[in-house]
């Protein structure tokens, strides 16, 4: 398992290191402790590109924060109410990225016909 510095992993993400960081205080992240550093592996980066794009299509970092403790837990430790709950945290994220795929195929229809339509005009002109 390969690993790397966070100053790395940062660049190879374009984040900041203090955005880094900020994810490791809140507890989404949990790096490995060599000594004084601390290093990163492919899952972390994994989760962090997670992170980056529930962010982008508009969770929560307590939302996101509440799905990685979801996939944390040993479902022979769930209480029937905790995997009712997980399970709706699930669905929800699930149904927001069904909500945002219809919505980017909706921005695709319009600009394909905006620009079959450039297209018309120009053939026009000619």
């Amino acid at each position: 398992m390969r690993k790397m510095k966070i100053s790395i992993l940062a660049k190879q993400l374009g984040i900041s290191v203090s955005t880094i960081r900020y994810y490791e205080q809140l507890g989404l992240l949990k790096p490995v402790k060599k000594g004084y550093y601390k290093q990163y592996t492919e899952e972390h980066k994994e989760a962090l590109e997670l992170i980056l794009r529930l962010k982008g299509i508009g969770f929560t970092l307590f939302q996101i924060k509440e799905l990685f403790l979801a996939d944390q837990v040993e479902t022979s430790e769930l209480s029937g109410e905790e995997y009712h709950k997980i399970k709706q945290l699930i669905l929800n994220v699930l149904e927001k990225l069904k909500k945002k795929e219809k919505e980017i195929l909706q921005a695709k229809e319009t600009l394909n016909g905006m620009l079959t339509k450039l297209e018309a005009i120009k053939h026009e002109n000619q």
